[in-house]
């Protein structure tokens, strides 16, 4: 991990712990799933979501969904593939951010960054004039006669 230091701290997209063998490890991809520089761990997306779910954050889906909780990993909003994992902490730099990440397009944003929809509950980008009203609502609505 040592001799990694130098490559991990010039990443342009964050670092995060890897699924396959929980090393800091996992350089986010930019537009494609990331890879371990340690293990070299570089499945596709979803795979690497669900690892990173199952081993990191040590989470079972089905004991999650039992229990009434609710599963981490939701569709991409820039993507769309299902490797958008909520709660992923950034481990390089100064400050460790919790984070919402792409395993599989590399996207990453924070809380703030997101809502639901009010009439749906889907995952989407806050809008900016506060409305949290997903497009498809949006346009529901306005198409009724």
């Amino acid at each position: 991990m040592e001799t990694l230091q130098p490559v991990l701290s010039e990443a342009t997209q964050p670092v995060v712990c890897c699924g396959a063998c929980a090393l800091p490890a996992y350089v986010l991809g930019d537009g494609e799933p990331g890879r371990c520089r340690y293990c070299l761990y570089h499945p596709d997306g979803e795979k690497a979501a669900d690892a990173y779910v199952t081993f990191v954050l040590q989470q079972s889906h089905y004991e999650t969904v039992k229990d009434g909780g609710v599963w981490p990993i939701e569709d991409c909003l820039e993507c769309g593939s299902e490797a958008f994992v909520k709660g992923v902490e950034e481990t390089q730099g100064a400050d460790s951010l919790i984070i919402w990440t792409c395993f599989t397009c590399g996207y990453f944003c924070t809380d703030e960054d997101l809502d639901h929809c009010a009439r749906c509950g889907i995952l989407m980008h806050r809008a900016a004039d506060g409305a949290s009203v997903c497009d498809t609502c949006m346009e529901d609505y306005f198409s009724r006669d």
